[in-house]
């Protein structure tokens, strides 16, 4: 027969952790999270077997 051993039950921390206050945390990730979409959004990927619009 083995023994269980519980573990304490820790919460990770994550990036948005650090940042203080939940309301400006949850508003600086929305505006952050906006802002890397749009500039994401701004490469193109040429590929050489789909026609080029001009």
């Amino acid at each position: 027969m083995t023994g269980a051993v519980a573990l304490p039950n820790r919460t990770p921390l994550v990036l948005a952790d650090l940042l203080p206050g939940t309301l400006l945390r949850d508003g600086l990730l929305v505006v952050g999270g906006a802002g890397c979409v749009g500039a994401l959004a701004q490469i193109s990927v040429h590929l050489s077997f789909t026609p080029r619009s001009s």
